[in-house]
């Protein structure tokens, strides 16, 4: 046995010969040697004698040894260690380096299941995977203490390619799950791009590699400033064999819209592109400095676009359709009270025009009031309207600049009274062609004495 090492007490040796078996220990002594236990076995007959050692913890030149016994000769059996065994169980087939410190290492492959590798010396020993799977750590065997090693991979490599035009291009990989509630994440290419000649161009092939978790289903999204793809995504189903490949992406040269709005620049406003015949929308907004950009999109198609944010009304640049000149709205607030309470007049019916053909009939709530929001500046002319009322002001011609707030209040005079019934007959039937007549009482003028006045023919 190896010097290396002193041999454990009590390693068990079995003897077989015939139907005879019989095990004995082998036990390191003073007599044989540094690094060497002895054992042996007695009253053994003429013939072939099979020999086995038992201890898996160290690795050996043969466990198993055969020997022709014979009266003339006793022969030796001599059990050589070779290393030390390091026992394992691996999720899948992996290759790991296996060193100690300052040591480049050995790489060993480990097959699915369990199994075992020999060390050619003792020691503390790092063992890392290198493999398209990701494990759990980074693991360590110790051969005084030879735990096994229980290698669980807990992710598995996936590899996408995108084909691109320019081999300058900004592509990153935006990365959905949708079966296990990650969050989206954004993978960047690998930093090695492949030049690909082609009849009639050249393309360069960008490489990704995504981490997931076994049966996770991946949703992939290309993603450039300047290009387009087909598909535009792919949703994937991870299994547990790697490296994994989701199919090709092509991009190709896009258009992109950029534009401003200002001034002064204005931000938060909301832009909608709208593409083509079939009604994409495609919505962003401008930055701090009224800038914003869209795209890239399909050229060769029609597109309009469009600027909001409350408050403000848009219009088209002269020569560039894709800026915007802002103008602030205006708000006109109205108050209608009755001239002798001082009580909210309801409803007021309030006719509102402007300049630019701006027309608006509304009627103020319970409480007297009328809001006119979101007005473009410029001249409005302002009229209340209620039967028997007459109004102070009459009516009023406002002015309104840019974000300007205007308060208008007026006042209801009654200056006629009206009243409604039915005539009916003492059968309570509706009597039709009665003649009414109403009459003021002089003591109460805000009360009306209705005589109803009959007449009728009969037959």
């Amino acid at each position: 046995m190896s010097p290396e090492w002193c041999p454990p007490s009590g390693v068990p040796v079995t003897m077989s010969q015939g139907g005879r078996r019989e095990t004995a220990s082998a036990t390191p002594s003073s007599s044989s040697g540094p690094g060497v236990a002895s054992f042996s076995f007695s009253s053994l007959l003429p013939g072939s004698v099979s020999v086995s050692l038992d201890y898996p913890l160290w690795c050996w030149e043969a466990e198993t040894i055969t020997v022709e016994i014979n009266p003339d000769l006793v022969p030796s059996v001599n059990f050589v260690q070779t290393g030390y065994a390091m026992l394992y169980t691996t999720s899948h087939d992996v290759t790991v380096l296996v060193g100690k410190e300052n040591d480049t290492g050995v790489e060993y492959s480990l097959e699915k299941g369990s199994g075992r590798k020999c060390l050619a010396a003792p020691g503390l020993y790092t063992v890392t995977p290198k493999s398209c799977h990701r494990f759990q750590m980074q693991y360590g065997f110790d051969t005084s203490f030879p735990a096994p090693l229980v290698l669980t991979a807990v992710a598995h490599t996936v590899t996408a390619t995108v084909l691109s035009p320019s081999p300058s291009a900004d592509i990153t990989l935006l990365v959905r799950s949708l079966g296990l509630g990650e969050k989206e994440r954004v993978v960047s290419a690998s930093s090695e791009v492949i030049e690909l000649l082609q009849e009639d161009s050249t393309k360069y092939l960008f490489t990704f590699h995504i981490l997931a978790k076994p049966h996770d289903e991946l949703d992939v999204v290309p993603q450039s400033s300047s290009l387009l793809f087909i598909p535009s995504h792919r949703e994937f189903l991870v299994s547990q064999v790697c490296p994994e490949k989701v199919p090709l992406f092509e991009g190709s040269q896009g258009v992109t819209l950029s534009g401003h709005v200002g001034p002064p620049p204005l931000g938060g406003v909301a832009i909608t592109v709208t593409l083509g015949d079939d009604g994409e929308e495609i919505h962003t907004a401008t930055d701090s400095q009224g800038l914003y950009r869209v795209g890239p999109i399909h050229g060769g198609k029609s597109y309009t676009v469009s600027a909001a944010l409350s408050g403000y009304t848009f219009q088209p640049l002269p020569g560039d359709p894709l800026s915007f000149t802002s103008l602030r709205l205006g708000h006109i607030n109205i108050q209608v009270l009755e001239e002798e309470s001082g009580s909210p007049l309801s409803p007021v019916l309030l006719s509102l025009s402007g300049s630019h053909g701006f027309r608006s009939n509304n009627f103020t709530k319970p409480d007297g009031t009328l809001e006119y929001r979101d007005l473009v500046p410029g001249e409005y002319f302002l009229k209340p309207l209620l039967r028997e009322f007459e109004f102070t002001p009459s009516s009023t011609s406002l002015t309104l600049g840019q974000g300007s707030v205007e308060d208008v209040t007026y006042t209801g005079q009654r200056v006629a009274f009206g009243c409604a019934g039915r005539v009916t007959s003492l059968n309570g039937h509706p009597l039709e062609g009665a003649v009414v007549m109403v009459m003021l009482i002089d003591a109460y003028p805000q009360c009306l004495l209705v005589l109803f006045v009959i007449s009728w023919l009969t037959s």
